[in-house]
């Protein structure tokens, strides 16, 4: 799998020759929800692009509430290499990157990434403090060409799987709910 960084992805040489298909967020655990993201580009016919972050934004943005990550980021890379992903772009969320509006954010990855399809989560956000939202996305991309899937959260228990659930999970002992979120066992450090 190839990996890049934000800098690497944005210096404006095209960093890919042919079309992706990209998913972007967090993906911390990488947990069922995210492996929908993950199969909607894979399955795509295009090149499938992962767009994370080596840092949780939380850990700039609001330091005090930045959770404790459910894994590394090289599990993360691994996981997305075992479910097809071909390259991902890791971010390094800083002060300065905080403050990308996210139209910007989107024109970097058009000029660079050349996607023509995204798949994101309904609740998926970026931008400056988060300005952009799922449906905005959507509504910039299609401006560009870009097609966009909105995927709905995975539920479990009838309630939406997430990275802050599978942590409330863990801290409650149930390990057994984290692993249905999860998709696969724990690994507890």
């Amino acid at each position: 799998m190839r990996i890049l960084s934000w800098d690497e992805l944005s210096v404006g040489n095209g960093a890919f020759r042919d079309k992706t298909a990209v998913t972007i967020g967090v993906f911390d655990g990488v947990h069922r929800g995210h492996q929908v993201l993950l199969r909607k580009v894979v399955s795509s016919g295009y090149a499938p692009v992962a767009v994370t972050f080596s840092n949780h934004p939380r850990s700039v943005v609001a330091h005090r509430k930045a959770p404790r990550l459910l894994i590394t980021v090289e599990e993360r890379l691994a996981i997305f290499e075992k479910n097809g992903i071909e390259a991902a772009v890791l971010i390094d969320f800083s002060q300065k990157f905080s403050i990308l509006s996210g139209k910007a954010f989107l024109e970097a990855l058009w000029k660079n990434a050349a996607p023509d399809y995204m798949a994101i989560g309904a609740t998926f956000r970026c931008g400056y403090r988060g300005g952009l939202d799922a449906a905005g996305v959507a509504r910039i991309n299609a401006e560009a060409g870009v097609r966009t899937e909105i995927v709905e959260p995975v539920l479990e228990g009838g309630l939406p799987v997430s990275s802050s659930r599978i942590r409330e999970a863990l801290a409650a002992g149930d390990t057994a709910l984290a692993e249905r979120m999860l998709g696969r066992k724990v690994k507890l450090f």
